[in-house]
């Protein structure tokens, strides 16, 4: 330690020391007589040392906040803090955001207390006959038909219009406000 105050003592005092010729001293020659130092190094390293223990211990500067700007200057956005939402439990939920499913189309024509049949004609190019409660509908081809029921238990009979083999019977359950599909296809029996 005290050789490395030495050193930056000396480096200090050469980098100030004014900028003066020193002759070349050979080694032939003998060294001139030293007189006594004029600086007292022991002092001069105490000082120095001080003042670097004492720059590599200073506290960390405290931050300097920028002087307040003036109100036209520029306009501050603040932000409220998020809080969570409690919605009272009698009141209804907002709908929800994003594509709806689309409404029911045949729910809605079923009268209070009745229920109903969708069928579904799906032989292409051919209308269908079907037969229920002993009334028939038509029912095109790729069409649908809502036929309105009470709730109970019918025997229908299908019946594919200008196709040999093309009838078949069976029963269903129809419940109240609410109604069944049936899809025609083909005949299930073959």
């Amino acid at each position: 330690m005290f050789r490395a105050s030495l050193f930056l003592l000396a480096v200090l005092v050469a980098a100030c020391a004014p900028a003066t010729p020193t002759p070349l001293v050979t080694p032939t020659q003998p060294l001139p007589p030293t007189a006594t130092p004029t600086a007292n190094f022991r002092a001069t390293e105490q000082v120095i040392l001080s003042h670097v223990f004492g720059t590599l211990t200073a506290a960390a500067p405290t931050r300097v906040s920028p002087p307040p700007e003036s109100p036209a200057a520029t306009p501050r956005v603040t932000t409220a803090p998020a809080r969570a939402t409690v919605r009272p439990a009698n009141t209804v939920p907002p709908p929800p955001s994003g594509p709806q499913p689309t409404a029911d189309p045949y729910l809605p024509q079923i009268p209070k207390g009745k229920g109903g049949v969708v069928v579904a004609n799906y032989v292409g190019g051919r209308d269908t006959t079907f037969t229920i409660n002993g009334k028939a509908y038509i029912v095109p081809s790729n069409g649908k038909q809502l036929i309105i029921l009470d709730p109970g238990v019918y025997t229908f009979s299908v019946q594919i219009i200008g196709v040999s083999g093309g009838a078949w019977s069976d029963s269903m359950a129809i419940s109240a406000d609410q109604y069944r599909t049936y899809n025609v296809t083909g005949n299930p029996n073959q």
